[in-house]
């Protein structure tokens, strides 16, 4: 459990669990990035937890960063769902993801990669974020491979209302 935020899926595979975790709920200055007062308070976090033998299991990660071809940010108008994503509009969060190779330490080891939501406007103007709900879409590919075998994950898509 983490606190504040709802689980949005689970899965198991090759010996570990990945979870996805993530804040249903932002206001409109945090989405926008305008000088939040707690910049992280809303996020969604993937974690991986080692859950059984071997303690030094091997796996590797793909961090959803940058944000351009891994998320689209949709925003509900007139009754549909509407894509306001751009292409990286944030030349200082540009490059591609890059695969990090890691072996857990322990049975219960977890490793995380987090997503704040003001990272949001560097695939969409900050202006198209208002007040309403959206959905954020996350690629589907292999983010995890446990001992060179990838795991197959099935994410929803995620309801974000913003106040």
């Amino acid at each position: 459990m983490i606190k504040g935020l709802t689980k949005a899926y689970e899965t198991r595979c090759n010996g570990v669990t990945f979870a996805l975790w993530y804040s249903p709920q932002s206001d409109l200055a945090h989405m926008r990035d305008e000088d939040p007062v707690d910049f992280d308070r809303d996020r969604l976090v993937m974690m991986v937890t080692n859950t059984q033998p071997p303690a030094d299991r091997r796996f590797a990660f793909t961090e959803p960063k940058p944000l351009a071809g891994f998320a689209r940010l949709f925003k509900q108008s007139g009754g549909r769902w509407v894509d306001i994503s751009a292409e990286q509009i944030d030349p200082r969060h540009a490059g591609k993801a890059s695969k990090v190779k890691m072996r857990f330490e322990a049975v219960g080891d977890v490793y995380t990669s987090t997503l704040v939501y003001p990272a949001f406007t560097t695939i969409t103007d900050p202006q198209k974020i208002e007040r309403g709900d959206f959905l954020l879409r996350l690629a589907a590919f292999p983010y995890i491979e446990v001992e060179g075998q990838p795991c197959e994950l099935h994410l929803p898509d995620l309801p974000i209302r913003v106040r």
